[in-house]
């Protein structure tokens, strides 16, 4: 998903270097990185509410796929004790096409 986006605001950004088969897991952790810890695209956590903000983007995966991958990605990305165990809801994100009105 951090490979590729559709250029909106709340996606991804695209990377500035090009892929190589070399390097390709370490720049994609780094993209994941930098999605997530974006509060204004990727994920929002709230640690009053104890509550993790989604995009919709991970939202709209089927019920199991999202909960594999918010697990996974709470446990390789991000440094909150007891973050895995925090309800999901959905971030209020721009759909604004970057560059448009």
């Amino acid at each position: 998903m951090t490979a590729m986006c559709d250029g909106r605001i709340s996606a991804p950004d695209i990377r500035r270097q090009a892929y190589t088969a070399d390097g390709f897991e370490s720049a994609l952790d780094a993209q994941y990185v930098a999605f997530l810890n974006n509060p204004t695209k990727g994920m929002k956590l709230d640690r009053n509410l104890k509550v993790v903000y989604w995009s919709p983007l991970i939202m709209n995966l089927d019920e199991n796929r999202f909960i594999e991958l918010s697990h996974s990605w709470l446990n390789k990305y991000v440094d909150t004790p007891g973050v895995v165990g925090w309800p999901p809801a959905v971030l209020d994100f721009s759909d604004q096409v970057n560059g448009t009105e």
